[in-house]
């Protein structure tokens, strides 16, 4: 069985806040690489489970299978 036709409308879109950071912290991301793919990993980890769970809420309803 394969599911087909899933589409999940996104309503919002999550905020990323860097509150509290200081220059130095600024710099410190900003002038390493690995800092910055440590950070880009993060966020991108955490977006793939937000769009998962999403997913997963919607799919009983805006799904249909092709067996």
């Amino acid at each position: 069985m394969m599911v087909v036709g899933v589409f999940v409308p996104l309503n919002s879109v999550p905020r990323v806040l860097f509150d509290g950071w200081s220059a130095e912290d600024y710099t410190a991301l900003f002038s390493s690489e690995n800092e910055q793919d440590v950070c880009s990993r993060t966020l991108i980890q955490f977006l793939q489970v937000c769009l998962s769970i999403a997913v997963v809420s919607h799919t009983h309803t805006h799904t249909h299978t092709v067996e």
